[in-house]
């Protein structure tokens, strides 16, 4: 059996007090339970709506701000998606000096292609073996 709502309580009670009043027949008195009856009834549903109202104006609050939230990461994500830039494919490479020919046909250092094609940054160092090679005389300290 389903439970029993404020609302559906208080409006059995209007009903029988209206049935009630419909009665000519009534006594002062009965007409004063009946109507005390309707007010009592009458103010437990003001009390439920205000409740609600302001449940309304919370989950309100909460949902501006949930969408604000969404609307945030989504700009976030549709910038991170605009910063993304991938190689891919074959780059046409020197074999000699690693230049790498661009979409123009002109021949770019490789840090320069890849910097402007990428997010990629550089930062250049020497190898052991570049650094036996070129200086056969420098003793790496230990």
């Amino acid at each position: 059996m389903p439970k029993e709502t404020i609302f559906n309580k208080e409006n059995s009670v209007l009903k029988s007090a209206k049935e009630t009043l419909a009665n000519e027949n009534l006594s002062p008195e009965l007409i004063k339970d009946e109507l005390e009856k309707v007010v009592k009834a009458f103010e437990k549903l003001l009390k439920e709506n205000e409740k609600l109202t302001k449940l309304g104006d919370i989950m309100d609050r909460k949902l501006f701000a949930y969408k604000e939230e969404i609307e945030t990461k989504k700009n976030s994500l549709e910038e991170a998606i605009g910063k993304i830039r991938q190689l891919e494919g074959i780059l046409p490479i020197c074999a000699s000096c690693k230049k790498i020919r661009n979409e123009e046909n002109n021949w770019q250092q490789m840090e320069v292609y890849i910097s402007a094609h990428s997010e990629a940054d550089f930062s250049h160092g020497i190898c052991p073996d570049c650094t036996t090679r070129l200086y056969p005389n420098f003793k790496p300290k230990k």
